[in-house]
Formats: structure tokens, sequence, C-alpha cells
């Protein structure tokens, strides 16, 4: 399935987790496995959704790595599993948009989850069984602002602003890292690309570094 790797790592889940479709949830995965991938870390991606997008992203891309397994949400702690016991050093979950008992299965067996929305009112209240059944398995998680407008200058767009604020007081807060609606990503994607290879000194690169030390910190550096 993959090779063995040692490198004295702890393994460690992240799930990209999400009961509404259409949030960018694939997107977000590759993208991060491939940064993940760059900055040193043996990576698997396990794509549970049916539809099988980042499995199709990996035959089109035609290369072994970051590795990709397909399997149902019931099927992850296996894999889960086989990882530890062969040295790898991170998991990355595509979760499907399903059932919320599906949501709380992969979130069960993750050290973070992000649950990606787009900066709007009915997006934040259409992922409210997502947050209600992460909460409860009382994992470390985030909401990730995702295919946000653009902002003017250094700051973000006023929706995200607001999106944020709206947050406030809420069980799962808002990550600090909010990632752009960029063009770069669907075309990086759709040649089997992640965005830093197709643009690697564009915005939108930069954008998935910075969500990856994000998410490094947390996972590998306890900060």
């Amino acid at each position: 399935m993959w090779r063995i790797f040692w490198q004295g790592y702890e393994l460690k889940t992240l799930a990209i987790a999400s009961s509404k479709g259409g949030v960018g949830k694939t997107t977000l995965t590759i993208h991060m496995a491939v940064a993940a991938f760059d900055a040193g870390k043996s990576v698997v991606v396990v794509d549970t959704d049916p539809q099988g997008s980042a499995f199709a992203w990996w035959k089109i891309r035609g290369a072994e790595q970051p590795y990709m397994v397909q399997c149902r949400p019931g099927e992850v702690a296996e894999i889960k599993n086989r990882a530890k016991a062969d040295g790898l050093d991170l998991i990355i979950i595509d979760s499907a948009p399903a059932h919320s008992d599906d949501v709380a299965t992969v979130s069960e067996l993750s050290d973070l989850i992000l649950i990606p929305s787009r900066p709007s009112f009915l997006d934040l209240d259409a992922i409210g069984t997502t947050v209600k059944a992460v909460t409860g398995t009382k994992k470390p998680a985030a909401i990730l602002f995702n295919a946000c407008p653009p902002g003017r200058g250094i700051g973000e767009a006023s929706v995200t602003y607001e999106a944020r604020q709206a947050l406030e007081g809420a069980p799962i807060k808002a990550c600090e890292i909010a990632i752009t609606q960029r063009a770069a990503f669907s075309h990086a994607f759709n040649g089997g690309q992640a965005v830093s290879e197709y643009e690697p000194n564009g915005k939108g690169a930069r954008e998935i570094n910075n969500l990856w030390k994000w998410v490094e910190g947390r996972l590998f550096n306890g900060s």
C-alpha cells in the first residue's frame, strides 16, 4: 500500500469534515496533503467520499505520494492502525457529505478536525449538525473559512470578518487562517497538482502553506 517510514513522529490524524457538500473538503485535503509532504511528512489521504474525487485527482497525478486510500468511514480505524504500524506521520481524512454519525466516527479517530464553511450566515447555519457531532467528541476542532472573497489590501473581506465575529461564543471557534477563492486551486486540481506546484509563488500557495503551518503547530509542535 505504501512504503514504510520510520521517522520518529507519532502518527497524527487530521479530518476535513462536514456533513454539508460543496464546501471544498476535497480541494483542501489534497492541497494540504502536498504541503505536508513538502514539509517532510509521510502522508496518506483517506478518501471516504463515495464520489472519490480525491482518488480521481491522485490517479491523474500519477505519483505515489502523498499516498491515497479509499474506504468507508467505518474502515478508517483499520487504515489508521496500518499507518501507525508502518510508521507514517500523518493521515488526512477527506470526509463525505454524510450523516452526522459518520462525521462523529471520523472525528473520534482524529487529533484535529477542520470544518470548512463559506463565510455566510446560511453556510454557518448549514454546518450546525457537523459542529454538534464534532463537539460531542471533545476533540480539538476549528471552523475553516474557505472560498472567501478576496479582501482589500492585507485585510480580510468584510464578509469573512463578519462571519468570524458571528462565531464569538460558539463551541468551535474559527481558524485564524482563511482560504480565498482562487482559480489556481481548480487549475491545479484538474491537472493532478497542488496549488504549491501549479503556482508556487502565488497567493493560493501561500495561504495553504500558512494553513499547514497552523495545523502542524497543533498536531506536531504542541502550539
